[in-house]
C-alpha cells in the first residue's frame, strides 16, 4: 500500500551548504520527508550510507529558544573540508570513545544516558564511565566544595586519580569487546583533556586497538534550566539526597562556582578535533570535524534530543481477521472484538490529562489494521508510516505457524534457534526491524506532546524495548499483548510504565492472536 499523499509534511530543520545552491530541506528521520519501503531501513539509513551534510567536517545550528523551539525553524551553513574514512566500528580494533565536558548541572549524564540507550539498542557495545562514581567511591559521597577548588593541588591530584581510573576501565572495556564507551565528567581544564588525550594516543601505540575520539562539550546560560536540572536530578543524586533541600542548593551553587574558576570551553585551539557543542538544551549545535558512519549517525540523535518528554503510548491494532485465522502478517480488517477496542482505545486516550492539555499525535503503519483502529479517534488526522508496518514474513507471509511448520520445517527451526536474528525468506528479521525504526526512535525523541504509536507486535517489541533497555537477545520476547495499552513516562528516576486493559469483560489478551494463544500454553523459548 503507498504511504497516501495527504500525509503531513512536517517542516523541519533547514540546512544550505555555504558556496553552493545545494541544499537540504525536511526534518531528518521525520515522516514526510522520504519515501520508505517496507523491509527497508527508512529514510535515516538511505541518508546515512550516502555522503550527506554529516560527513562535512563543520556544522553549525541555531534551532531557536530552547524553550520554544520545534521542528521549522532551525537554520544552518556549511564550511566544507576534507572528510575521512568511515567509521562502522564493526571492526575487532576501531573504538570510539566520547568524552563529554562541561559545568555540573548543564545534562552530560542526561546525554551519556540517552546515547547509551540509543547505540545500545542499535547492537553496540556502549557503556557509560561516570568520573562522579569513582570519585564518590575513592572519596564518599559527601565532599566539601573546597575539593572542587581548581587552585588546591591536593584535590586536584586526587580527581586527577579519579579520572585516571575511569580511564583504565575504558580501555579494559574496550579489550573485553566494547565498542563505544561514554567517558562522563566535567573535563573541564585543556590540562584535563591533553591528559585524557595523553593516555588514549599512548594506548593507541600499542597497537591492538585503534580508539577515536569525539568531544560532546553541554553548554548552558539558561538559569532555569540549571535551576531545574539541580532539583530534579542533583539534589535526588548521591551527593546531596541526605541533605536538607536548602543547604544542598546551596552547596551545588558554591561546587559551580568553583568550576566556573577555572574552567576552559572548546576553541579554535581545538579545531582539529572531532567535537559537537550543544548549547542551551539544543537551541544550538556545533559539529566540528564529524565524520564517519557512527559518529554521523549520534550527532543526528543529539540534534533531536529533547528534554521536555510527554508520554508515550504503545498500543497494537484492534484484533484482525488474520489472528482469528492464527495467520502471520498480511494486511486484514479488524474484527468486531478489535471495533470494540477502537472505539474504547479513542475515549481512554482522550480522557488522559497530559492529552487533554497538550493535544495529542497518532501514529499508525500503512496497513488496514492499525488505520482502522485509529479511525475513531477524533480530531487527529493519524500519520501513517511505513516504517512502523510489521515485521515482513516474506513467503510465509499469510501462513499458520502450523504450515509454516509442515512445509518449511528447517525454517521454523532456525526461527526457534534465534528469534532475533532470524530472516523469514524474502523478508526481514527483528534485526531488520530495529534499523528501519531508527527514525521513528529518533522523531519520538524530538517530540514535545504526547504520542499514541498504533502499530504490530515485533514493531511495539522494538520500540518499548529501547525505552526500557531490554537486551537485545530479549526483544522477541516481549509480552506485547493485543487490546493493551502502555503508558511510557520519562521521570527523575528513570522510565516508568503503565499498562491498561481495554479489552472486553472476561476477553483474555493472550488469546486474541495465535502467538498470544501459543505463549499460554507453551514455556517461553
Amino acid at each position: 500500500m503507498d504511504a497516501p499523499s495527504s500525509d503531513p509534511m512536517p517542516a523541519g530543520n533547514n540546512f544550505e551548504r555555504a558556496g553552493s545552491a545545494t541544499s537540504w530541506a525536511g526534518s531528518v528521520g521525520s515522516p514526510g520527508s522520504s519515501p520508505r519501503s517496507r523491509g527497508g531501513v527508512g529514510a535515516m539509513g538511505d541518508l546515512l550510507h550516502e555522503r550527506s551534510f554529516f560527513d562535512i567536517p563543520r556544522l553549525r545550528l541555531d534551532s531557536g529558544a530552547a524553550d520554544g523551539g520545534g521542528p521549522g525553524n532551525a537554520e544552518g551553513h556549511f564550511e566544507l573540508a576534507d572528510a575521512t574514512s568511515l567509521m562502522h566500528l564493526r571492526g575487532e580494533k576501531k573504538k570510539l570513545c566520547m568524552v563529554l565536558c562541561g559545568l555540573p548541572a548543564r545534562g552530560k549524564t542526561y546525554t551519556a544516558k540517552k546515547l547509551v540507550r540509543y547505540l545500545s539498542w542499535m547492537g553496540y557495545l556502549a557503556r557509560v564511565f561516570n568520573i562522579g562514581q569513582y570519585r564518590r567511591s575513592l572519596c564518599g559521597a559527601s565532599v566539601g566544595v573546597d575539593f572542587f577548588d581548581p587552585d588546591n593541588q591536593e584535590f586536584v591530584e586526587l580527581r586527577d586519580k579519579c579520572a585516571r581510573a575511569a580511564l583504565n576501565d575504558v580501555f579494559a572495556f574496550f579489550a573485553e569487546g566494547g565498542q563505544v564507551a561514554l567517558y562522563d565528567g566535567t573535563n573541564s581544564t585543556k590540562a584535563r583533556r591533553a591528559f585524557i588525550l595523553d593516555h588514549i594516543n599512548q594506548r593507541n601505540a600499542l597497537g591492538d586497538i585503534n580508539v577515536e575520539v569525539v568531544w560532546i562539550e553541554i553548554q548552558c546560560d539558561n538559569a532555569s534550566l540549571i535551576e531545574k536540572t539541580i532539583v530534579h536530578h542533583k539534589l535526588k543524586g548521591p551527593d546531596f539526597r541526605e541533605h536538607e533541600e536548602a543547604q544542598a542548593r546551596k552547596e551545588f551553587h558554591q561546587r559551580i562556582a568553583m568550576y566556573e574558576k577555572g574552567y576552559q570551553t572548546l576553541d579554535d585551539s581545538n579545531e582539529l578535533w572531532s567535537y559537537v557543542k550543544l548549547i542551551d538544551a539544543g537551541r544550538m549545535v556545533i559539529a566540528n570535524r564529524i565524520h564517519g558512519y557512527l559518529p554521523s549517525r549520534i550527532v543526528s540523535f543529539l540534534l533531536n534530543l529533547n528534554i521536555y518528554k510527554s508520554p508515550i503510548y504503545l498500543s497494537r491494532h484492534g484484533q484482525s481477521e488474520f489472528n482469528m485465522d492464527e495467520r502471520v502478517g498480511g494486511d486484514s480488517s479488524i474484527t468486531a472484538n478489535g471495533r470494540a477496542y477502537a472505539k474504547k482505545l479513542s475515549l481512554w486516550i482522550q480522557q488522559q490529562k497530559e492529552v487533554q492539555r497538550s493535544g495529542l499525535a497518532v501514529w499508525c503503519s500503512t496497513l488496514r489494521r492499525t488505520i482502522e483502529t485509529t479511525s475513531y479517534i477524533p480530531k487527529v488526522q493519524p500519520v501513517e508510516w511505513r516504517a512502523l508496518c510489521e515485521i515482513d514474513a516474506g513467503i510465509c507471509d499469510g501462513m499458520t505457524y502450523e504450515e509454516i511448520k509442515r512445509s518449511m520445517p528447517q525454517e521454523f527451526e532456525k526461527r526457534k534457534q534465534d528469534k532475533l536474528a532470524y530472516r523469514y525468506p524474502q523478508g526481514e528479521s527483528y534485526l531488520d526491524v530495529i534499523q528501519r525504526l531508527e527514525s521513528v526512535i529518533i522523531e519520538l525523541e524530538r517530540a514535545k506532546g504526547p504520542v499514541l504509536v498504533v502499530a504490530h507486535r515485533a514493531v511495539l517489541r522494538c520500540l518499548y524495548s529501547y525505552f526500557v533497555e531490554s537486551p537485545q537477545e530479549e526483544i522477541p520476547y516481549v509480552d506485547m499483548d493485543l487490546h493493551t495499552v502502555l503508558k511510557i513516562s520519562a521521570t527523575p528516576a528513570g522510565m516508568e510504565v503503565e499498562k491498561f486493559f481495554l479489552g472486553g469483560e472476561g476477553e483474555n489478551p493472550l488469546r486474541l492472536d495465535v502467538e498470544g494463544a501459543m505463549a499460554a500454553s507453551k514455556p517461553k523459548p
